[in-house]
């Protein structure tokens, strides 16, 4: 089902804690094709970062038109971001591209989060995301619940969250 983004219905604010970041209500979820984890999970100050690749880029359609959903959804909310709060930020998309491997999309977790992530189908040796090995093909439900503004560099960050890997 195509995803039409003129129709999606959202409401922007202000966070009450972070005046840089702009919540979205409801969170906008998105269920990915199969993916793989390219890289070790990193663990950074108070966050985790899991990079996922857009597995078989290239030949497998269903992924490829993932990627330009993804890539469309980020530039549609840069657009209502720039309108809203007559703006005129620039995208840091969270989409990496390295020559070694398909594109992949960095998603973050907090530390205090990381037991919130649903894990469907466990297997007795992957109980949480961080289980989780390098090269391990899943899908997973992915989500943005919020927006951050870099005043300094002028650019809107979309950070995707796990809500659930399925196994």
């Amino acid at each position: 089902m195509e995803l039409n983004f003129e129709e999606l219905k959202f409401k922007l604010y202000k966070s009450k804690s972070n005046r840089n970041f702009i919540c979205i209500k409801p969170f906008i979820k998105l269920y990915t094709p199969l993916m793989r984890i390219p890289f070790d999970i990193e663990r950074k100050y108070n966050n985790y970062y899991t990079n996922i690749e857009f597995y078989n880029f290239e030949s497998n359609s269903k992924m490829n038109e993932f990627y330009n959903k993804i890539t469309r959804l980020e530039l549609f909310l840069l657009s209502q971001i720039n309108k809203y709060f007559k703006r005129d930020l620039r995208l840091k998309s969270q989409i990496k591209q390295n020559s070694s491997f398909n594109p992949f999309i960095t998603i973050k977790t907090s530390i205090k989060n990381i037991k919130n992530i649903k894990i469907e189908n466990p297997s007795l040796n992957i109980l949480t995301l961080l289980d989780l090995n390098k090269n391990t093909k899943c899908n997973f439900i992915i989500y943005i619940d919020k927006l951050w503004i870099n005043e300094k560099q002028n650019v809107l960050v979309l950070w995707w969250k796990f809500d659930k890997i399925i196994l």
